[in-house]
């Protein structure tokens, strides 16, 4: 017994250890430089992989991207933000990109993508100016959203809309069952899927269900008398329920004829289950004293999983408080729950410094692994341990099994900012995603050198 103890702490230090050092030491699949001239972002889901191992990746970038990636010609954006997916093979090669762009100064953001079995791609998003979707132009009123829906050759097949005479919002997708749900947001008026008479406040939150072939099949919305924000907070389970999620300023919370009430002022969260009929079955209230704000959902296995950012000195998740080592700083929260919304476990992580873990995301693999990435300066402390950056903005992935137990832990001691996203492939044999930087990049035994404003990488190594 004690030799098959001594064998498994081997196998463990090291594992542990050869994750520790993939940063800066182990060969990449590829890892690829996008160097700019203005400004870039990543979202959620900004990689993913289809069955046949292919990797699409979805960036917003401003002025003119250029790079070594064989086939990938000098992109420039049309005005402000365009929206960028390229379609890279198994080893890195380019296969396919498409661009979404405009005729005027605009901002074209793509928030969120879904591939489906098909291998066809959604992605949606909101624009301001007019966008260009193949050959036709629209103009938006102020701010709309859209979904796209794209062939495994990148070529469009059909999109749809979300327009009015304010700010409307596409922000997050998901499939469920055959179907495809989105959330967002619509802000102050009428629009081309709710009346007047639906208006709640002053932004409300939305949940509309598009069919494969792009008909509106359903569409709800909630809100109160102030600010709703729906933005990474959107989940199915395989019952055909829906997990849908909104932080809000509002002290009621209409969504139906369900009335929520809360005891604080600030931004506070709620997390809906609505069952496949569309009532709403669940709730969980997460109340604060500061800005707590809902990211992302996610669903495996029977469980719910959210992750929230928050800088309230207690922060009351389900029955229980969760106190901030500062109530100055921003702390994030992974949340797990079962499907009726209880909690069952709750990671806690904080930074030095208050950006750093609002700009956190997570991913859930296909064995129910959890990856939380962030970029941070000074330290991140997790799991009574506290993680030292080396200079400004570094990265980190942690990957947790679904009971939250630490299976690795990545550092990047890099200049990181403007997003970082990364999960492990289908296969379970690699560490795919990428990220945005400035200044220098020492990554996969390599250093990378921006352009001097903000670079976009992408990367594949073994685990």
């Amino acid at each position: 017994m004690n030799k098959l103890i001594f064998l498994f702490l081997f196998i463990f230090l090291a594992c542990h250890q050869k994750i520790e050092s993939l940063a800066t030491t182990t060969p990449a699949v590829f890892l690829h430089q996008l160097q700019s001239t203005g400004s870039d972002v990543l979202y959620y889901n900004a990689v993913q992989e289809d069955k046949d191992g292919n990797l699409f990746v979805m960036a917003d970038f401003t002025g003119t991207l250029t790079s070594t990636l064989a086939g990938l010609p000098t992109i420039a954006s049309n005005g402000g933000y365009n929206c960028l997916l390229l379609k890279l093979s198994p080893k890195g090669a380019l296969l396919n990109y498409y661009q979404i762009t405009g005729s005027t100064a605009q901002h074209i953001y793509c928030t969120d993508m879904y591939i489906n079995e098909n291998q066809e791609i959604f992605l949606t998003g909101q624009y301001s100016g007019d966008i260009q979707l193949s050959r036709y132009t629209y103009v938006a009123d102020s701010a709309d959203g859209y979904l796209l829906k794209l062939d495994k050759n990148l070529k469009p097949l059909w999109w749809r809309l979300f327009t009015g005479t304010n700010n409307q919002e596409f922000f997050n997708l998901s499939q469920i069952g055959a179907n495809i749900i989105i959330g967002g947001g619509t802000q102050e008026s009428t629009n081309n899927l709710f009346s007047s008479s639906d208006i709640l406040g002053q932004t409300d939150s939305v949940l509309v269900k598009y069919n494969q072939n792009g008909d509106l099949l359903e569409k709800n919305m909630w809100g109160g008398a102030n600010n709703e924000i729906i933005r990474g907070a959107l989940a199915a389970d395989k019952y055909n329920n829906t997990f849908i999620g909104a932080h809000t300023l509002s002290p009621t919370y209409k969504a139906k004829n369900t009335i929520i009430e809360f005891t604080k002022a600030n931004y506070n969260v709620v997390i809906l289950k609505y069952n496949n009929h569309s009532q709403i079955e669940k709730k969980l209230i997460i109340e604060g004293s500061q800005a707590d704000q809902l990211r992302q959902l996610g669903v495996y296995n029977d469980h719910l999983y959210a992750f929230i950012y928050s800088n309230s000195a207690d922060l009351k998740i389900g029955p229980n408080t969760y106190s901030s080592p500062s109530a100055t700083y921003y702390n994030a929260y992974l949340v797990k729950t079962d499907l009726n919304l209880n909690v069952l476990n709750v990671k806690q992580f904080y930074a030095t410094l208050g950006s750093n873990c609002a700009h956190a995301c997570f991913s859930i693999d296909d064995k129910g692994n959890i990856f939380v990435n962030f970029f941070f300066s000074g330290t991140l402390t997790y799991d009574a341990q506290t993680i030292t950056a080396s200079g400004v903005n570094n990265a980190m992935t942690i990957m947790f099994d679904e009971n939250f137990n630490i299976i690795k832990q990545i550092q990047v001691p890099s200049s990181i900012n403007s997003g970082f996203y990364t999960k492990i492939n289908r296969t379970g044999q690699y560490w795919i995603g990428a990220g945005v930087f400035n200044t220098t990049l020492n990554f996969l035994g390599r250093t990378l050198t921006s352009s001097g404003a903000n670079d976009f990488f992408i990367f594949k190594t073994p685990l």
